[in-house]
């Protein structure tokens, strides 16, 4: 089975932060964001994945799980991923 698309994950993720967005942003969808959203601007939608982002580092101390390292782990992670749908891209277009 290949790996699901970076756009794919993408989707899991606005989907985890929708339910999140309706029980702490007064009701509020990740579509709401997105459409108010300018891009390189702060904006809700920023705010919402930060905060997110922070109450899942609560949820790890709460567990005693290192979220510093989680973290770490998350970023090299999203790097790898975007790394190879990259490659796999410039490769189906014969660029490498």
């Amino acid at each position: 089975m290949p790996a699901p698309s970076n756009a794919i994950r993408a989707t899991w993720a606005a989907n985890a932060l929708n339910t999140f967005t309706r029980e702490t942003f007064l009701g509020h969808s990740v579509a709401d964001f997105i459409a108010t959203h300018k891009q390189g601007e702060e904006s809700d939608l920023g705010d919402a994945i930060t905060n997110l982002m922070c109450d899942l580092l609560h949820l790890t101390d709460a567990h005693g799980i290192d979220g510093n390292e989680l973290s770490k782990r998350a970023l090299e992670q999203h790097s790898e991923q975007v790394f190879l749908e990259w490659h796999k891209t410039e490769i189906e277009e014969g660029g490498v």
